[in-house]
């Protein structure tokens, strides 16, 4: 099962890339599978992200495709 989240964050070049380093460094298993970004107010920049992540499904469903229960 695929789970998705789109959402947007301004701030700073600096605060923008610590906040995407903590996400590649999460021990959680995150893709991220877009980002853009555009200028905020006042010099801020903004990014628009969506992270997803993956889940095994489990009960008759997964047992019947194979996955494990």
């Amino acid at each position: 099962l695929k789970r998705s989240i789109r959402f947007t964050v301004e701030g700073t070049y600096v605060d923008l890339r610590k906040l995407i380093n903590l996400l590649e460094l999460s021990e959680l298993f995150l893709t991220l599978e877009e980002i853009s970004l555009s200028g905020g107010e006042g010099g801020a920049l903004r990014i628009n992200l969506i992270l997803a992540t993956y889940f095994v499904a489990e009960g008759p469903t997964a047992a019947a495709s194979g996955g494990t229960p």
